[in-house]
């Protein structure tokens, strides 16, 4: 049985917005977002409600991670993902995402799970012609909102709603000052301080 079929059937109920414009997620849109991840995990015998169990879902969906040089990257990639097999007709994998390895730890962990999301909401297993494949640029243009889908994706399964909530509340009230509470929140959950600013908004975390 593919690994990632509740998911699949999860997403393939919800109508989105136009993905082609520039509008911003609606509410109903990050709550989908947020409740596919937890299919995803619970799907897959995991719990992620008190600990980022990142590298344990691509383990479990059978997702190989490279690290590759782009040599002779005129086109300024800085990952893909390629799905070569549904996982029902064969007994291994050989999906894979390609990270350059020229990026810093905390960005090829965000674009993993960015390329994850686009296999989770862009790919049909009914419709989609294999192999398939989504290629992040560096001059990606997250406006588009099937970007912006990917990026929420990927910083919701990097801070997980419950856990990281608890932590900004709880640094709330312990640390006054703004900046060393985004360096806390970005150590602990291995971000970027501009993702850890981006997860306090989606979430409206400040009234």
């Amino acid at each position: 049985m593919n690994k990632l079929e509740k998911t699949f059937d999860y997403v393939s109920n919800f109508a989105w917005n136009q993905l082609e414009s520039k509008c911003d997620l609606t509410e109903e849109e990050k709550e989908f977002i947020e409740e596919t991840i937890n299919i995803l995990y619970e799907s897959n015998g995991l719990n992620h409600k008190k600990q980022t169990l990142i590298g344990d879902i691509f383990e479990q969906i059978e997702i190989t991670i490279n690290s590759v040089s782009f040599r002779n990257n005129q086109e300024n990639i800085d990952a893909l993902i390629q799905i070569t097999d549904d996982k029902t007709r064969k007994k291994t994998s050989s999906n894979m995402i390609a990270l350059s390895n020229e990026n810093s730890f905390n960005y090829n962990r965000y674009l993993m799970v960015y390329e994850l999301g686009h296999y989770i909401f862009d790919f049909d297993p009914k419709a989609s012609k294999l192999p398939w494949a989504h290629v992040y640029y560096k001059d990606m243009n997250k406006d588009v909102l099937m970007e912006r889908r990917a990026d929420y994706f990927a910083l919701a399964m990097i801070m997980g709603k419950e856990m990281f909530s608890d932590w900004f509340n709880q640094l709330l009230e312990k640390e006054a000052d703004n900046d060393n509470r985004l360096m806390i929140l970005a150590a602990k959950f291995q971000a970027d301080i501009n993702q850890v600013e981006r997860r306090i908004k989606d979430l409206n975390l400040i009234k």
